[in-house]
């Protein structure tokens, strides 16, 4: 073997070293904090989806998550909230819409009870999941508590289901029963460690969301978001209450006499 052969071969058995440049480096953390930005901007601040980039955002004083799906509630801001102005939600697609209501049991805040959704079988009722941290729950709280009182008497129930707290366990029952005192609700707020399998059930998206049960059980309407007013929302009870459109609706698979 000539000198130049050996030279060849000992070149072969030496491990390769490969340089990369700074532009290989660099790419894939460009290509995360793009996708990062993506998706926080494709939330709301509550952790309910918004979407839609931010040319198509329709800015209400207190928008609610249909005004931020790509402008899907064209209303003027200044009428349409808090105002006698109905707006027409648009229906999302929801994994419960039309099916029975799943029951369930969770203590009643203030009490020594607990409450089951099935207790109030035959009646109407508006499941809200919310929360103290919430701004736009604490924004439309008011409005329900009218339409409830308002309805109450025509076998209307709100069941308020606390989402969780962003405060110390020992802490949680003393703030939201505060929380509930200081505004004068007066509809059921239920809260424990149930919450969170609740919420699994319920399909629950972000916070508040809103749940419309009729008196055969069935959910007819599910709202993710803030109602942009309580005429809105009142629009919607008087259509489970007895004799309104959606009040007769039987959950997808029953029998119509059911």
């Amino acid at each position: 073997m000539d000198a130049h052969d050996k030279n060849d071969r000992d070149q072969a058995d030496e491990p390769r070293v490969v340089t990369l440049g700074w532009p290989i480096l660099v790419l894939p953390l460009v290509a995360f904090a793009v996708l990062a930005g993506a998706y926080f901007m494709g939330r709301n601040t509550d952790g309910g989806p918004v979407g839609g980039p931010a040319a198509q955002v329709t800015v209400l004083p207190n928008p609610t998550a249909e005004a931020l799906v790509g402008g899907a509630v064209q209303v003027e801001p200044v009428t349409a909230y808090a105002s006698d102005e109905v707006v027409q939600l648009p229906e999302r697609y929801h994994p419960l819409t039309d099916t029975q209501a799943p029951d369930f049991e969770m203590h009643l805040v203030g009490s020594d009870q607990n409450v089951r959704l099935s207790d109030y079988a035959g009646k109407p009722v508006l499941v809200n999941f919310w929360s103290t941290w919430c701004p736009p729950c604490r924004l439309e709280m008011p409005w329900i508590n009218s339409i409830y009182e308002k309805y109450k008497d025509q076998g209307f129930v709100v069941l308020g289901v606390d989402a969780g707290e962003k405060v110390a366990a020992e802490t949680v029952n003393d703030m939201v029963t505060q929380y509930v005192e200081g505004q004068g609700l007066t509809f059921p707020i239920l809260l424990d460690d149930r919450t969170y399998q609740l919420q699994q059930a319920w399909a629950v998206a972000g916070l508040p969301s809103s749940f419309l049960v009729n008196p055969k059980g069935t959910i007819t309407f599910v709202h993710t978001g803030m109602f942009p007013n309580e005429a809105t929302l009142e629009d919607l009870v008087k259509r489970v209450l007895p004799g309104g459109a959606w009040a007769d609706q039987v959950p997808v698979g029953a029998s119509s006499g059911s």
